[in-house]
């Protein structure tokens, strides 16, 4: 009657259990944030760069295409990078 090995026993046992119980919500909370980052990249909303056509008519808003004729369209350039400076750069 070792009751000093079983009080041992009980104390490794339960923290085996612990550790596992641990690591399967560890496990299932991966998982969950796994999912959502998939979710989320699958949405393919482009933040910057060029958008494709594929996307643009997938978002079902209106598009519109502008005509220049091509004497003009030096003034466009030049508006153009006007107001993007502007938006960048508004100091100034």
């Amino acid at each position: 009657m070792n009751n000093g090995g079983d009080a041992a026993e009980q104390v490794v046992r339960l923290s085996l259990e612990g550790f596992e119980v641990a690591a399967k919500l560890t496990g299932s909370a991966a998982k969950n944030v796994a999912l959502l980052l998939v979710s989320v990249l699958k949405q393919e909303q482009q933040t910057k760069g060029k958008a494709r056509l594929t996307n643009m008519i997938k978002s079902g808003k209106e598009l519109k295409v502008l005509f220049y004729p091509e004497q003009g369209l030096g003034t466009v350039h030049q508006t153009g990078k006007a107001l993007w400076r502007s938006l960048l750069c508004p100091e100034r």
